[in-house]
């Protein structure tokens, strides 16, 4: 599994941090807890796979930035909250102090952490590839095949199971509606990066039914 502590260790070997079990086990059960429906481990293995796959031109010290950054995008995760990638950056700075990873590659993988903040701002290109790749890679369940697509919008709906369905219906609408904005934009700006933008055709088949 791409999650495996093996995994994990290499990530943090390479931006200079130590022995890892114990952040990794730590990892593990945060992205496994209860109320997770689709920010769970699922969604972490999909996403670091990519990491691995997308990041393979990238230099082993970048590639562990970007690996590690998606480890923690998610590691504090509440639907209720609004500080999640706050507390996850938080989080990803005492995990890889402990670890003895420089200072420089600590802040790198938080701010790699804060970049995922999508909330419903403009989504053009922040400038830094590394941003931009993590960002896509988080977005590319915009472009999953159908099938889990749907599985993705079910699992969503279930972490916001205390929110009404009329309630749900329209903010859900909104935040899908500025993803299928992004989609069919002219230039589309839901992707920032190439490997992002070789999902665009599936996402606007999935986003389709949000547009306004």
């Amino acid at each position: 599994m791409a999650i495996s502590l093996e995994n994990f260790q290499l990530a943090v070997t390479r931006v200079g941090g130590g022995r890892a079990d114990d952040t990794h086990a730590l990892l593990m059960a945060a992205w496994s807890e209860p109320h997770r429906r689709y920010h769970q481990l699922q969604h972490l293995e999909e996403g670091v796979t990519l990491a691995g796959q997308w990041g393979g031109r990238l230099g082993p010290f970048w590639r562990g930035l970007l690996v590690l950054g998606y480890w923690f995008h998610d590691a504090v995760y509440d639907p209720r909250g609004t500080d999640n990638e706050l507390k996850s950056a938080e989080l990803a700075r005492v995990e890889l102090a402990k670890l003895g990873v420089p200072t420089p590659a600590q802040d790198r993988v938080a701010a790699l952490v804060m970049a995922t903040a999508h909330g419903s701002t403009a989504h053009s290109s922040s400038g830094d590839f590394l941003a931009d790749l993590l960002v896509d890679i988080d977005l590319a369940i915009m472009g999953a095949s159908p099938e889990r697509f749907a599985q993705y919008e079910a699992q969503v709906r279930d972490e916001y199971g205390f929110v009404d369905d009329e309630a749900y219906a329209i903010g859900r609408g909104k935040v899908m509606g500025h993803f299928s904005e992004l989609a069919f934009g002219d230039p589309s700006t839901l992707y920032r990066t190439g490997y992002g933008r070789t999902l665009l055709a599936p996402a606007r088949v999935n986003l389709a039914k949000y547009r306004h």
